[in-house]
């Protein structure tokens, strides 16, 4: 899963498609290319990571939220859990969210989640 390159305006809402779990825990990176901010408040995006097991709904509670607001790249972690209730479960999605002036928009391109298994002594 990854977003090749997407504007974002203020007020838009963008869900990615369902991925699989590819390990414990996530790395997370979301690079800015370009923002135009028309007025107060400044252009941003969030980006928030939701996850479930394939028999549930979507909570509304995100594991991990990025605020996307300059150039560069924003990146997150979550951490492996090593609790059953808590953590990556089956899928997971970004919930992608412009904010802003009227007008504002920011140009991004969410990189290839980075997936790992936790290590044990």
């Amino acid at each position: 899963m990854n977003i090749p390159g997407r504007r974002i305006a203020t007020g838009e809402e963008v869900y990615t498609a369902p991925f699989a779990r590819g390990g414990d825990g996530l790395l997370l990176r979301v690079e800015c290319i370009d923002l135009l901010s028309t007025g107060s408040p400044a252009a941003s995006v969030s980006v928030a990571v939701y996850t479930r097991n394939k028999e549930e709904d979507w909570g509304s509670t995100a594991l991990l939220t990025l605020t996307v607001d300059s150039t560069g790249i924003a990146q997150g972690h979550i951490a492996p859990s090593s609790s059953l209730t808590s953590g990556i479960k089956e899928q997971l999605r970004l919930k992608l969210t412009g904010s802003g002036a009227a007008g504002s928009w920011v140009l991004l391109r969410v990189l290839q989640p980075l997936f790992y298994e936790a290590a044990r002594a």
